[in-house]
């Protein structure tokens, strides 16, 4: 053999023990990368449990090490964790709510991945379960003749097994988890129309609406909405406002945040309503959603739920929602479906 075919076969040799070397090394990166996080968070996150909140210590917490241990050990430990939950159920006012069915499941390592149980609260509003085992729990339904859940502000995700997640909770039978209802009045018989949608110029010209007929009117009616819009820039944003109106002497407005929009208030209420945003705004919104008590000018209430599009097939649109009580001085806005005042 030659000495320049030597060179070439040890080069060669070179070569592919290297690629070898670095393939070793990628394997085991990939290994050590596997052992790591899912999903770290931030070290400066924060926690909250029932209200206080919990300095994050992220990835020196000493609850790591013994969580990849046993995920080492059972890649699916996570979804056979032991689930206590304690619970107690109240009415608007505070008070404990007795004959509730709490429905409840929570993922597992069942056929199905989910399980479900019911209980039902005693005298003193409370509920609980144990000798379960999953991940995640949720309390999925609340039901009682007579009442309504607040859907929007009860919790319903609770972690048992990521204790880096928002959710993680730790059971405390002695401080059990609060849910609400609202207890139903006598409803009244309410004119219901909508969500209807209506177009709108977005040069600022008024739109009325008649509340008593759900539609748009010329020259009379309630409420008016106008929505003004400039052109867009480079980032297809615009300028653009909304005003809302009530029209008469007397008449006014009220935004609310209710969940339940069950009572008109007696006071507060202001002619005009405005809503303006510059193109470029932090957060820039293309529509904006908003609910409303309404006072007319012939002591009439109502409630309203209002979706504006500043961008409708080159116009601008009002989606509107409303419950009008016709009767004069009732501000009772409670809503039943068999009570609606049919109309012609």
């Amino acid at each position: 053999m030659s000495r320049r075919t030597k060179l070439a076969v040890v080069a060669g040799l070179l070569i592919v023990g290297c690629a070898l070397w670095l393939f070793t090394r990628g394997d085991q990166a990939g290994k050590s990368t596997d052992r790591k996080p899912t999903a770290e968070p931030p070290k400066a996150a924060s926690l909250s449990h029932q209200g206080q909140e919990t300095s994050y210590q992220g990835l020196s917490d000493p609850r790591w090490p013994i969580f990849w241990a046993k995920r080492e050990k059972d890649p699916s430990f996570e979804w056979k964790t032991p689930i206590e939950f304690y619970g107690k159920v109240v009415d608007q006012d505070g008070k404990p709510v007795s004959g509730v069915v709490v429905k409840m499941n929570w993922t597992d390592m069942s056929p199905n991945g989910t399980s479900e149980a019911e209980r039902t609260t005693d005298g003193g509003g409370l509920f609980s379960i144990a000798g379960i085992r999953g991940k995640n729990f949720g309390v999925i339904g609340l039901e009682k003749d007579g009442y309504v859940p607040f859907a929007k502000s009860n919790p319903n995700s609770f972690e048992y097994a990521g204790f880096w997640e928002p959710s993680y909770h730790s059971p405390d039978k002695n401080n059990p988890v609060i849910f609400r209802l609202r207890r139903k009045g006598e409803a009244a018989a309410l004119l219901r129309y909508g969500p209807t949608l209506f177009g709108a110029k977005p040069d600022g010209t008024p739109v009325m609406f008649d509340l008593a007929t759900g539609r748009k009117s010329v020259g009379s009616g309630q409420v008016s909405v106008s929505v003004k819009k400039g052109a867009r820039n480079a980032d297809r944003q615009f300028d653009w406002e909304v005003t809302l109106e009530a029209i008469g002497g007397g008449a006014g407005l009220v935004e609310s945040k209710d969940e339940f929009m069950f009572e008109a208030p007696e006071s507060g209420y202001q002619q005009k309503w405005q809503f303006t945003q510059k193109a470029g705004s932090e957060g820039f919104q293309d529509e904006i959603q908003a609910k409303f008590f309404v006072k007319t000018s012939e002591g009439q209430f109502a409630r309203i739920e209002v979706r504006i599009l500043p961008e409708y097939s080159e116009m601008a649109a009002v989606d509107l929602a409303s419950y009008f009580n016709p009767q004069p001085g009732s501000r009772n806005l409670e809503f039943d479906p068999a009570k609606v005042v049919k109309t012609p």
